[in-house]
């Protein structure tokens, strides 16, 4: 129930993003993240020229870090035997939950993928932090 109505919300937020005149924009480049509109990332994904409409990704997390290093493995859980969810690569854009923390306190951080939305556990040695 409670995906259903954060899909709804995200529909109408992409809406009314769109709807606002240099709320938010997109780029030709195709799936890249475009704006930050009040902290919400609005990425659009498809767009309907014939009938005035998008389809748009809208997230709340905006990117505070980035990898770097290339093949740096998201992990299920802060570990290096947790299974591997995904490979992530120099420079890439992540949101990192500094409420959350792994094994000896400091040697991880719980992030978020911005590319795909995916969380996990990633060493801290391979996080460049803005904040």
């Amino acid at each position: 129930m409670k995906k259903k109505i954060m899909r709804i919300f995200c529909c109408i937020m992409a809406t009314l993003f769109l709807s606002i005149p240099g709320m938010a924009y997109a780029t030709e480049a195709g799936n890249t993240p475009i704006d930050v509109v009040q902290n919400y990332d609005v990425q659009i994904l498809s767009t309907d020229v014939k009938h005035n409409r998008s389809l748009a990704k809208v997230t709340t997390h905006t990117a505070n870090g980035e990898i770097i290093n290339n093949g740096v493995r998201l992990r299920k859980s802060p570990s290096t035997s947790a299974t591997i969810l995904e490979l992530m690569y120099d420079g890439e854009l992540i949101w990192i939950d500094w409420s959350a923390y792994g094994s000896a306190g400091l040697n991880w951080h719980r992030v978020q993928r911005i590319k795909t939305g995916t969380y996990g556990w990633v060493s801290k040695s391979y996080v460049y932090h803005w904040d």
